[in-house]
């Protein structure tokens, strides 16, 4: 069971992090139409065109992964791709070893599965993408994307990880205690947005702005375990304790899915209002009597957006119950053998409902370039339903130095984990780069590792 581990907590390394930070930037530009489309009104751009960017975090507390040697090993192509849409997960080792994997543990250092083992992944990949103005005061954004988002909650990995080993009564009173839990999913998908952001009203001094983005889906991957229900009864043993025997029993339900339409339908929507205190916002008239409106620093910003509100369909999902009995110290568990799913298993459809998340942000501008900046991005779904692709809630405070060409930013976030981190971004005219370390997670001992980055051509007011 330790491969299956390592499996679940590496492979979704190769794939979004909140684009909070980045959308905070005012010069964010297509990038911030990610976490609100309301931004884009009034842009500072009559043209802003991605190239290619990611955003990308993985935190886990289980182990951290070499990722230098991971970049020697695989040279991932279109073929790669093939794979990972047709795999029915059938042999996960021969899987990974197609992709030119070496061994797992060769990956992997400080390995430390606990009872509550954790893991999570948000990874966005934005291929070509713009953002053009209409007008003064409207926008037009389109944005194509690679998703894939993934999370492993409270797995019993301590005893996943044990390879079946009993010495003493002790393990089969501990084992009896904890049991087996926990459940895993994994998501990936591509989505097409067309946005548009415009001036809903105009108060001399302040300025109501609203954004709406429509986003088609195309999912390519999904797979999930849950393990229900399990109980162990202890067959004390008087005469030799360590002759005793555990029996363990439960359902491992898992989901996996293979080619289809997989299509979805997706809704992001936002608000931004915008008070200055010592300066009118104005309009003017250009020699070729085109009407503009004035950009004046703010005195301070409301955001409010609601992301991914909609749903994805995976056509060719096959469900099956896998029971689970066994006998410690008797039986050879093969954890494996659970979590796979025959190829004549029947195909269903099944919905599943996007990572629905909720933006506020308060953007103060301190005097000049400097701004201070808090976030909230909440996620109100239940999760523990397995029909749910889940978000992690996280709060942020910042602080940055912001011109047109040039953009810097510090940072504090916390996590419904309970991990502090830590990060700077820094953005010029045709690059960003973000990245963070975790400074405390007393709660989970959390590792983690995540980076932005970005190429972009701008073209200004």
């Amino acid at each position: 069971m330790k491969y299956i581990l390592y499996l679940f907590f590496l492979f979704p390394n190769f794939t979004y992090s909140q684009n909070t930070i980045i959308s905070t930037d005012n010069y964010s530009g297509v990038l911030g139409v990610l976490v609100n489309p309301a931004r884009s009104a009034n842009t500072p751009y009559k043209l802003d065109i991605n190239l290619f960017s990611n955003s990308s975090v993985f935190t886990n507390n289980v182990t951290n992964i070499d990722y230098a040697a991971i970049v020697k090993d695989v040279n991932v192509g279109f073929k790669d791709f093939e794979l990972l849409s047709k795999s029915n997960n059938s042999n996960i080792n021969s899987f990974l070893k197609d992709l030119g994997f070496g061994d797992f543990e060769s990956y992997l250092y400080n390995f430390n599965a606990t009872k509550n083992s954790f893991g999570y992944l948000n990874s966005t990949t934005l291929g070509p993408s713009f953002l053009l103005a209409i007008n003064p005061r409207s926008s037009f954004s389109f944005t194509s994307a690679l998703r894939v988002q993934g999370l492993a909650y409270n797995l019993n990995g301590y005893f996943l990880s044990k390879d079946n080993t009993i010495g003493s009564i002790d393990d089969f009173l501990d084992f009896q205690k904890n049991n087996l839990r926990g459940y895993g999913q994994t998501f990936s998908w591509g989505e097409l947005g067309l946005s548009y952001a415009t001036i809903i009203r105009h108060d001399y001094d302040k300025l109501w702005k609203f954004g709406l983005t429509l986003k088609f889906l195309k999912g390519i991957k999904t797979f999930s375990f849950a393990m229900n229900d399990f109980q162990s009864t202890l067959n004390y043993y008087i005469p030799n304790p360590l002759q005793s025997t555990l029996d363990v029993s439960g359902v491992i339900t898992v989901q996996n899915s293979s080619n289809g339409a997989n299509y979805g339908q997706a809704l992001d929507f936002g608000f931004t209002f915008e008070k200055n205190r010592k300066h009118y916002h104005s309009l003017y008239k250009d020699k070729s009597n085109n009407i503009h409106l004035n950009t004046v620093a703010y005195q301070y910003k409301l955001s409010f957006s609601v992301t991914d509100l909609g749903f994805i369909n995976f056509n060719n999902v096959r469900k099956k119950n896998n029971l689970v009995d066994f006998t410690l110290p008797n039986n050879t568990i093969n954890y494996y053998s659970y979590l796979t799913i025959d190829k004549e298993q029947k195909h269903e459809k099944v919905s599943y409902i996007l990572p629905t998340t909720i933006h506020l942000n308060f953007d103060y501008n301190l005097g000049k370039h400097f701004f201070m900046n808090t976030n909230l991005d909440y996620f109100p779904l239940n999760g523990k339903k397995l029909e749910y692709i889940k978000s992690i809630s996280n709060f942020s405070f910042s602080t940055r130095f912001e011109t047109l060409k040039f953009t810097c930013s510090s940072y504090f976030n916390y996590d419904s984990f309970g991990s502090l981190t830590t990060g700077l971004y820094l953005r010029t005219g045709y690059f960003f780069m973000n990245s963070s370390f975790i400074l405390d997670s007393k709660r989970f001992n959390m590792n983690q590792d995540q980076i932005s980055l970005g190429f972009k051509i701008p073209f200004y007011q």
